[in-house]
């Protein structure tokens, strides 16, 4: 094994170079960067556990790592007791009430229950699982390398997730595409983060009422530069400021466009969390929703739903 253990996302790239492409280690080898050994390695361990391409959609980086390099007789611990989520988000409307009273509230009744932080961050995840945030996306640099940090997208669809190509275009023109002996390096992956099943199926719904949250990350279109890497095939957002748009491909069909603009230096802000005092690297953007993949759902649900009922100043989705 190699002394410094590759980035997940980059294991997923040899995985699907490998299993999907069918190309020679030699070639991934010059395309992700590593020996041929480590990549014997990895493609060694995910056969162990019966995976090839494409990964399982429930497997996250998180559980895809613990499931590729877990030390022998590991087990994941129990699920603690969820909060009633329906309840949290009712009481959070009345006046006085906060997120901390709710959750001392919770660990009244189980102790054993979850942190403040986490008791958070599962809320959020349950305000994602309705339709209002459908109209609602982000775009955002990969903090995991911060002096080159890869651009993300990131939106909500109902269904299936297969068969997606993310798609992103400068000033009109198409960057973060380059090949190599025909074969295209760093090609652009859209993977489900966060999924919520389905709690009926509509017959016309394929994938049933399923919701998941993407994340389509650009390896070859970074926001920066600060390591000198200076690779001439790399698209840098720094470089080049201006209108971009965000087209995702789904069964060979548009079904999103998000448009949005860069500012000097890679600056990603349209105005909104500035004007909303939000204080995050994310930047909310509105999504159009093309076709009628998704299924029916309601327009109007983010006015009264989305940000606690408190539409953002100066967000308004496409129509």
């Amino acid at each position: 094994m190699p002394a410094e253990r590759l980035p997940m996302r980059k294991i997923r790239e040899v995985l699907r170079l490998k299993y999907a492409c069918g190309v020679s280690d030699r070639v991934i080898a010059r395309s992700v960067g590593i020996g041929r050994t480590a990549i014997a390695e990895y493609v060694r361990r995910a056969a162990v556990i019966g995976i090839s391409w494409p990964i399982p959609e429930e497997l996250d980086d998180t559980a895809l790592e613990r499931k590729l390099f877990a030390p022998a007789g590991y087990n994941p611990p129990r699920s603690k007791p969820l909060p009633d989520w329906g309840h949290v988000h009712a009481e959070l409307r009345r006046r006085g009430v906060t997120l901390a009273l709710l959750w001392e509230e919770y660990r009244g009744h189980h102790p054993e229950g979850y942190g403040y932080s986490r008791f958070c961050d599962l809320l959020r995840g349950f305000e994602r699982r309705v339709e209002k945030n459908l109209p609602i996306g982000h775009i955002f640099y990969n903090i995991k390398e911060p002096d080159y940090p890869a651009f993300n997208v990131a939106f909500w669809v109902r269904g299936n997730t297969y068969n997606m190509e993310p798609h992103l275009f400068y000033q009109g023109k198409e960057i973060g595409v380059i090949f190599n002996d025909g074969i295209q390096m760093g090609k652009a992956i859209c993977r489900a983060i966060v999924e919520n099943e389905p709690t009926h199926t509509p017959h016309n719904m394929v994938g049933g009422a399923k919701w998941s949250r993407m994340d389509c990350e650009f390896p070859i279109v970074k926001g920066w530069d600060n390591k000198g890497e200076n690779q001439k095939d790399i698209f840098k957002m720094a470089e080049n400021p201006g209108e971009y748009e965000f087209k995702l491909l789904w069964n060979n069909k548009l079904a999103r466009s998000i448009k949005f603009t860069v500012g000097p230096n890679g600056k990603l802000d349209n105005g909104i969390a500035a004007a909303n005092k939000l204080g995050t690297g994310r930047v909310i953007v509105p999504v159009m929703i093309i076709g009628d993949q998704d299924g029916l759902w309601d327009k109007n649900a983010w006015k009264t739903d989305a940000f606690y009922g408190n539409p953002l100043s100066g967000f308004t989705p496409p129509q």
